[in-house]
């Protein structure tokens, strides 16, 4: 009686996680690394250069893409990128992408189609849920080498180095290829070097009564994982009460 309480103990577990293995396996998810770049391509406003254009509540992503509704910049997928989607296949480095335009307000995020990429019938939709923090040092004029500040109430960080400022700006989300069916997570962050001012000269831009605007090259890098879907949890939780009962049967016998 023992023996047949434990092969079955053994066997539900089994079960468990051959189904399991299956969800997965025919879940499609966006997984992996993905470089964005500026590029210009059929479509992208050539004359409006490249990279970003930031206010003090704005991002605006350069070349723009013409006749966008909301307004978006173009990019492509660049040098390091892993990312894959549906089954594995690769989006490569010279896929062409948008990216949309941001206004910093008390209710941004989220974005949806923040950034996004369609090959053929496939869309990967970059939903946007947060960026920042900046950092909580909001005096610029006292920096030494390496340490960091932002304009108050900003989600960019800007840190001083020799020739310059380095300029990030985090982001996270879920990204999906099946019309949200299925998401993963992506977290990752922008930035760009300026070589020009330092943190101190970039606050008073944006400071207090700042009205002006930098424009500067961009790039940003982002890991996408999947995100645990409900009905694997389910299933998991279910085997888990199985292997449960049939344990106290087997201590029962």
């Amino acid at each position: 009686m023992r023996n047949n309480s434990k092969r079955g103990l053994v066997f539900t577990a089994i079960g468990v996680l051959v189904c399991l293995s299956f969800i997965s396996a025919a879940s499609a998810s966006v997984i992996g690394t993905l470089s964005e770049n500026s590029a210009t391509y059929t479509g992208c406003n050539s004359t409006s250069g490249t990279g970003v254009t930031v206010t003090a509540n704005t991002i605006t992503w350069l070349p723009t893409l013409t006749g966008s509704s909301p307004a978006a910049g173009c990019m492509t997928s660049g040098s390091g990128t892993t990312l894959t989607y549906g089954s594995g296949t690769p989006l490569g480095t010279t896929a062409q992408g948008t990216i949309q335009d941001l206004t910093l307000n008390p209710s941004f995020p989220p974005v949806n189609d923040f950034m996004m990429f369609v090959i053929g019938s496939t869309t990967l939709d970059f939903e946007l849920t947060s960026i920042g923090p900046g950092s909580s040092n909001n005096n610029c004029n006292s920096l030494t080498n390496g340490q960091t500040c932002s304009v108050a109430n900003s989600p960019f960080v800007l840190e001083l180095l020799n020739l310059g400022t380095e300029v990030s700006l985090g982001a996270s989300g879920l990204v999906t290829d099946n019309g949200g069916t299925t998401w993963s997570s992506w977290t990752g962050g922008f930035g760009t070097f300026i070589s020009t001012e330092t943190p101190a000269q970039i606050q008073s831009v944006f400071g207090t009564g700042g009205t002006g605007s930098i424009t500067s090259t961009q790039q940003g890098n982002f890991n996408a994982t999947i995100a645990p879907e409900p009905a694997s949890m389910t299933l998991l939780g279910a085997g888990l009460i199985a292997i449960a009962m049939a344990a106290r049967k087997r201590r029962k016998a």
